[in-house]
């Protein structure tokens, strides 16, 4: 991601919050409008996590309520007069609203990760979103002030923020239309709205952050997500300021047409758009929207290959779940691992090959080191390299499951035991990282995480082509329809 990118999607995310017309919508369609591709690992934390700027501008524009709230609750709770106060009822029943979204999100995670895959799917929630605004404008005597609110009307409105967690729902417009529904003013549901948005924003941050942690170079990622928190911010004060000022004269029907035209516009798009990859279609039996996938950890990178194909049919998401190869067994869903095709069940389909290649540290001085050598090493006979200092050999090595782990049992050490002193690495990018931090570290990698923190040795008396191995899809059942095309466009990435 850009430094431009992240300051667009900032302001996007400012703006949109808050208006009842998507932000999470809007954080899918800009990117599909203007062909911009994501890692699949960066894009949903940063969608989620950018929102922290948002939540902080709710924060601190209601800072006076939320210090009134807390304060009550907590006199309350002290003085065993819990719901005696106005400001210490309303705190619960934030909290109470707040429990259906957190329920059943949880329950359909995948489901709304999916959605955020498919520009078709935030273009018919966007209409779901106008009629919303449509029924807030048409239904309810909006007569009722805030003071007013109940533990029905909470649950009520909080089964409407359920809704929302889908792309192109407007968090603010269904829970203001469920509020509305329930006879209150338009001020009054606009700031029980922006009061109950910020549990909810708290906990799907707090998820995103161990997103986050998974994301491969985060360094490099920090300074894009730190512009797009601090324009998202800025702009969401002012943005929510604009609303609470509008809404008590205007109504909410400019923003119902304008979702309405968007979710036409995106539809449109999506029908007469051109894919920048044409993979070769097999056959046109339908496929569900989305597929799920099982991915070992030593093919992490994949994910952004898979997304970027997905993206090629409108219809069609992809679903990853990382397993062990051991896990995979029986073949229950389509599989991503290395391996040997003649040893794997199902229809096996290689897609590309890459090449086991043994790492050191840079300090190191071996540049090859015989087959026999590396036995004795990872067996645990050999315990310190031979060089001036006797620098203590830390062999690091996958589980016994993961397929790297099998090949290299198979290619090189031909069976030998691996010393229980061994290390355990749970993916590449520990492998290297690993290797990188200490002098006298040695592990396997695939030759496509090399780079210049370790250095790659040469094995004296072994065949190169016999490190060399294919990725490979398994499937329980032959391919067909959207599915087979997607294995297709995957093929094409990784063989050119």
């Amino acid at each position: 991601m850009t430094i431009f990118q992240a300051i667009l999607l900032g302001i996007v995310q400012g703006l949109t919050e808050f208006l009842p017309v998507s932000s999470s919508g809007h954080l899918v369609l800009i990117p599909y409008f203007l062909g911009w591709t994501f890692p699949s690992d960066q894009i949903f934390p940063f969608n989620v996590l950018v929102q922290l700027g948002t939540l902080l501008a709710v924060i601190v524009y209601f800072r006076k309520d939320f210090w009134r709230i807390i304060k009550a609750v907590v006199l309350g709770l002290v003085h065993r007069k819990p719901f005696k106060e106005f400001d210490a009822r309303l705190g619960w029943l934030l909290i109470l609203a707040t429990l259906p979204a957190v329920l059943i999100g949880l329950l359909i995670k995948n489901l709304v990760e999916a959605a955020f895959q498919s520009p078709l799917w935030v273009s018919g929630f966007l209409l779901v979103t106008a009629v919303f605004l449509v029924i807030a404008e048409t239904v309810g005597k909006r007569k009722r002030s805030l003071k007013k609110v109940n533990w029905k009307d909470a649950l009520w409105v909080g089964s409407w923020q359920v809704v929302s967690l889908f792309p192109g729902v407007s968090r603010s417009g269904a829970t203001i239309t469920g509020s509305m529904t329930r006879n209150l003013d338009r001020p009054s549901a606009a700031r029980f709205s922006f009061l109950m948005s910020v549990p909810v924003m708290i906990g799907a941050s707090l998820v995103s952050v161990l997103d986050l942690v998974k994301v491969q170079h985060l360094s490099q990622f920090l300074l894009p997500l730190g512009i797009g928190f601090g324009l998202a911010a800025v702009v969401g004060f002012f943005s929510i300021d604009w609303l609470m000022r509008l809404i008590s004269k205007h109504s909410f029907m400019p923003f119902a047409v304008y979702c309405t035209l968007l979710g036409l516009f995106t539809f449109g798009f999506s029908f007469f758009r051109s894919p920048t990859v044409q993979p070769t279609p097999i056959s046109n039996i339908p496929t569900p929207q989305a597929v799920n996938v099982v991915l070992s950890p030593s093919l992490g990178w994949l994910g952004n290959i898979f997304s970027q194909c997905a993206r090629l049919q409108p219809d069609f998401a992809v679903i990853i779940n990382e397993k062990s190869a051991d896990q995979m067994l029986p073949l229950t869903a389509p599989s991503f691992r290395w391996g040997d095709p003649s040893n794997l069940p199902g229809f096996v389909y290689p897609l590309g090959y890459d090449q086991l290649s043994l790492i050191v540290n840079p300090a190191n001085n071996y540049t090859s080191i015989d087959q026999a050598n590396i036995q004795s090493i990872f067996s645990g006979v050999t315990t310190h390299w031979p060089d001036q200092n006797q620098t203590e050999v830390k062999v690091w090595e996958y589980l016994p499951g993961e397929d790297i782990q099998q090949l290299l049992d198979q290619a090189v050490l031909k069976g030998g035991q691996i010393t229980s002193l061994a290390f355990i690495a749970g993916d590449p990018q520990q492998m290297r990282s690993a290797v990188a931090s200490d002098p006298g570290a040695i592990g396997f990698i695939p030759s496509r995480w090399l780079d210049s923190t370790v250095r790659s040795v040469s094995i004296s008396n072994i065949n190169t082509a016999s490190l060399s191995f294919p990725v490979l899809a398994l499937t329980p059942t032959e391919p067909t329809g959207a599915f087979r095309t997607w294995l297709s466009c995957l093929q094409q990435f990784l063989t050119h």
